[in-house]
């Protein structure tokens, strides 16, 4: 398991402790083969090399690590950076947006946004959970 994603300096405890967490938690609903485990690597990737940077430009959890709690995958309009990233790179990072760079080469621009009704990636299984037990 890694661990030395979450020794980022100066990122808030929220991040350091939800990445930790998200890398202990199985995947929490059927998704697409091995999506959930890109998405652990990809958080904690994003936290060791970017955190502290997008932290001092005032990105917030939800822009970085949001993520829809009822349809994940096909919700990329609620989808946070690191939800979003499927193994792509950050290569610059503002305090308006992240410029991903593609596996082609190209480069894309992923604007710091709150989305509504996202929530934070390390919480889906808790909210899939509550809303299975709530159906029930």
């Amino acid at each position: 398991m890694r661990t030395a994603a979450m020794q980022a300096p100066q990122v808030p405890r929220e991040w350091s402790w939800g990445v930790e967490r998200l890398l202990s938690q199985p995947e929490p609903l059927p998704l697409s083969d091995g999506r959930w485990k890109q998405a652990q690597e990809d958080a904690a990737d994003f936290l060791q090399t970017w955190g502290e940077q997008a932290f001092l430009l005032g990105w917030g959890v939800l822009p970085l690590f949001g993520v829809s709690p009822d349809a994940p995958e096909p919700r990329v309009d609620q989808a946070g950076l690191c939800w979003l990233l499927r193994g792509d790179r950050v290569v610059a990072l503002t305090e308006h947006a992240a410029i991903i760079e593609i596996r082609n080469g190209a480069r894309q621009s992923f604007p710091s946004r709150v989305r509504p009704g996202q929530i934070p990636l390390w919480t889906l299984g808790f909210v899939v959970k509550r809303q299975q037990q709530e159906a029930q």
